[in-house]
């Protein structure tokens, strides 16, 4: 298996996972704590709704998204390592 394809796949799964969060997310912003915020502009730096005027349900949806991104990293950071590892010591 070639090693270099790991970082492809890494963008492909964290890319399709980020737009399905992204539509979820924006969803569950809540009226009550957006109408509290006095400027709006300084709120959306990225693209998604930040973390103030969300919804709990979008809170929990985002820590997730989170939590499956550092996961799918961690797990592709040690499979790299294995291979590049195994693949030093055959040769």
């Amino acid at each position: 298996m070639n090693v270099a394809f790991i970082p492809i796949a890494i963008l492909l799964v964290l890319a399709a996972s980020m737009f399905i969060v992204m539509r979820l997310v924006s969803k569950e912003v809540s009226r009550q704590r957006l109408s509290q915020v006095e400027d709006l502009g300084a709120l959306w730096k990225t693209s998604f709704p930040p973390k103030q005027v969300l919804t709990d349900k979008g809170r929990r949806i985002l820590f997730w998204y989170r939590v499956f991104g550092l996961t799918v990293i961690i797990i592709s950071g040690l499979i790299g390592w294995f291979f590049t590892g195994f693949s030093s010591s055959v040769l």
